[in-house]
């Protein structure tokens, strides 16, 4: 009984280490670049819709957050309900484990900056925002390919930028975020196209 036990623990521990050595094939370049294109086009139409408000700007890109993310979950979702394999099933559960926990703290941060209303807190929004998604990124990175560092790297530098512009509200721009999120998803979908799907083809 003990033997079955060990084999079971080791096959387990098998299981856990294919799962951070072999690449997630579940997220796709073509709703990852629609999320960044999105970030583009809500940077444009910003100033026609907004006038300047911290707690306005705030609501109007977790709005946008949130339908992206919830775009991103659907397709995730399919996979991890299409997938052949209950490993393929748990290595769709590992990522979002991972992910999840940066997800959740921008979303409280959000919540208590809005409670709040503090101008500087609100105003340090995106560039915290940047950073947690940047160790989200990173947390991710035993099941991607190597060089998804770069995008992790990417969102901590536009982090340090966005924060460093926060005194003054240029942090608000509408590019701040249009080029942090927009161009960072744009080079999430190049990197998941060159490094997995193209091979596939």
């Amino acid at each position: 009984m003990q033997d079955l036990e060990k084999a079971l623990s080791h096959l387990a521990d098998i299981h856990s280490q294919l799962s951070r050595t072999e690449h997630y094939r579940g997220l796709h370049s073509f709703p990852i670049a629609l999320t960044g294109i999105s970030g583009v086009l809500a940077a444009a139409l910003q100033p026609w819709l907004l006038e300047g408000d911290p707690v306005w700007f705030v609501f109007y890109w977790s709005t946008v957050a949130i339908l992206n993310t919830s775009f991103v979950g659907l397709g995730l979702g399919f996979e991890y309900l299409r997938s052949h394999t209950a490993f393929e099933r748990r290595k769709t559960h590992a990522v979002l484990l991972q992910f999840m926990p940066a997800l959740l703290a921008g979303l409280l941060l959000t919540v208590v900056a809005l409670q709040w209303q503090e101008t500087v807190l609100l105003q340090c929004l995106p560039g915290l925002w940047a950073l947690l998604f940047s160790l989200g990124v990173f947390a991710c990175r035993p099941f991607f390919p190597q060089h998804l560092f770069w995008l992790g790297l990417f969102y901590l530098l536009a982090a340090a930028v966005l924060l460093s512009m926060a005194p003054s509200g240029y942090s608000l721009h509408p590019w701040g975020m249009g080029l942090t999120f927009g161009v960072g998803q744009l080079l999430a979908a190049l990197l998941i196209y060159w490094e997995i799907e193209r091979h596939e083809q």
